[in-house]
């Protein structure tokens, strides 16, 4: 099958989008369990510790953020030397950088108690968390160059079939420890460490299967390939320093300015949001394969094509998933977590989504940057953004005593300048085309966001949402309602018409 073919994208849509409401669904269980059986004060560190993790991981994504961009180009444009190269070198280079992080990770764990505010009965679990956390780290860091041949084949339904598999693990082994053990924080770094071992065994044997021509050899690493990922990739550092200082620094400063209480609320509060981020990062992958294609072959007809199909596609699921959940919110929250305030975690949460409207339409255009090598300027933008975040943040409530509300307006705020006002128009910019291109589908969800909210605020105080048979009921019949008003308004009526005639047709697959 051709793998840039509409079929395969289908193929790995319908997977991607399986896997992850499987997944969803075990998190949804999982967590409300895990913070009423731990504490949300106690919960709340396994998202500090994998805030962590991503900090340390910016050496790391210098290499890994453009190592499927490189072996894809590599591999369109017949030159299978390069790819061999690319990967060897980048597994390699994995391993010593693997090496080097563990210095960080040991002074963390050794210390975390002067660096975070962490209760003194907890301190021991703690650090034993994070020792598991940072050791599934070290694990995703070797074995992630692997994970290119999903990428280049354009077989991320297999990469699906992974991750359910994980969800699976993860569901057997909660239950096992919590069932058969005391109940401990130190679990939930088990069982991360346990899956990232799993993933990281089926990844050696996708690769192995699909890239079955490319060998890795230490005589095939060369400081040359490395340097010219770097020159790329290291911009992509940048921009995940900003785009840590930007979102996944909220949760850390929660902590240490509002207190441990301050960072459980937080950390529920963020549950939902990480799960939308979650979905729309999950179909912008699926996305990503398509578009890395259209820019190697140098079709730029076929690629804006690709970018408006990908734009509608993902907003259609990400902006019907986010409207109900924006008018459903509070109750949920009251089923939820029950011993909580509901309407601050309304407020909150609500404040929280907004911006992921817009990155859902138009999230997308990272593929693109990626594809054409265009990653500098953005991160640079996304590193201010980032530390102008910090600096309000803790401006604000030094000078002001602010709230815990303060950090999510400030992020908020920043994250709309970052994708609406800047991705669209340097995208744009450096493909010559007219600066409005990219925001056609963004009209579109805006106007099919505000009727379906208009409808929604008629409907709901009508509706009977005290338990989570009839929120569950009713909120599936909304997100019906939602996904056939946004078919009407983020596809074009070709396009309406071209999808209707594949769901009435048989799709050889």
């Amino acid at each position: 099958m051709n793998p840039n073919s509409n079929k395969r994208l289908f193929i790995n849509l319908c997977a991607n989008i399986v896997s992850y409401s499987a997944n969803i669904l075990i998190a949804f269980v999982l967590t409300p369990y895990l913070i009423n059986t731990l504490g949300k004060e106690t919960y709340s560190f396994y998202p500090i510790a994998n805030n962590f993790v991503a900090y340390m991981c910016i050496l790391t994504n210098a290499l890994n953020s453009m190592s499927s961009r490189f072996v894809t180009v590599s591999i369109v444009k017949g030159k299978m030397d390069d790819a061999r190269k690319y990967v060897s070198s980048i597994l390699f280079s994995n391993i010593i950088m693997g090496a080097i992080l563990l210095v960080p990770m040991v002074l963390i764990v050794v210390f975390l108690d002067r660096i975070m505010n962490v209760p003194v009965n907890i301190v021991a679990s703690i650090r034993l968390l994070f020792s598991f956390v940072f050791a599934s780290m070290l694990v995703n860091i070797v074995s992630s160059v692997f994970g290119v041949a999903t990428f280049v084949k354009n077989r991320i339904d297999l990469r699906s079939v992974m991750q359910l598999v994980s969800g699976i693990l993860k569901i057997v082994l909660f239950y096992s420890l919590f069932k058969f053990f005391t109940p401990t924080i130190v679990y939930v770094g088990v069982v991360a460490l346990v899956v990232a071992v799993s993933e990281s065994f089926f990844q050696q044997y996708y690769f192995k299967k699909l890239l079955s021509d490319i060998h890795i050899s230490i005589r095939d690493f060369s400081k040359k390939h490395v340097r010219t990922i770097l020159s790329s990739g290291s911009w992509n550092s940048v921009n995940a320093i900003g785009s840590l200082l930007l979102a996944s620094s909220s949760l850390i400063m929660a902590n240490i300015i509002y207190g441990a209480a301050s960072g459980g609320i937080y950390s529920i509060v963020n549950t939902v949001p990480i799960f939308i981020n979650g979905i729309i990062s999950m179909l912008v992958g699926v996305f990503a394969p398509t578009v890395t294609y259209s820019y190697a072959k140098g079709n730029k007809e076929e690629l804006l094509h690709d970018m408006e199909k990908a734009q509608s596609m993902i907003g259609f699921f990400s902006c019907s998933i986010l409207v109900v959940f924006i008018c459903l919110c509070k109750y949920f929250f009251k089923l939820w977590v029950p011993s909580e305030d509901a309407d601050q975690l309304f407020v909150l949460s609500a404040i929280t989504v907004v911006p992921h409207f817009f990155v859902g339409c138009l999230w997308s255009i990272t593929n693109l940057n990626i594809a054409a090598n265009k990653v500098a300027k953005p991160a640079i933008v996304q590193l201010a953004l980032g530390i102008l975040n910090v600096i309000m943040v803790v401006a604000l409530s030094q000078l002001f005593h602010t709230e815990l509300i303060t950090i999510c307006v400030v992020c908020s705020l920043l994250t709309l300048v970052l994708v609406l006002a800047f991705l669209p128009l340097y995208a744009a910019s450096y493909l010559n085309v007219p600066y409005s291109t990219f925001y056609k589908v963004s009209f579109r969800m805006v106007i099919s966001t505000i009727l379906l909210i208009i409808i929604f605020s008629f409907v709901i105080p009508n509706l009977s949402l005290d338990n989570w048979f009839r929120l569950m009921g009713n909120g599936f019949v909304l997100g019906i309602v939602a996904l056939m008003v946004n078919f009407l308004f983020m596809f074009n009526k070709q396009t309406r018409r071209n999808l209707l005639m594949k769901l009435k047709s048989k799709i050889d697959i």
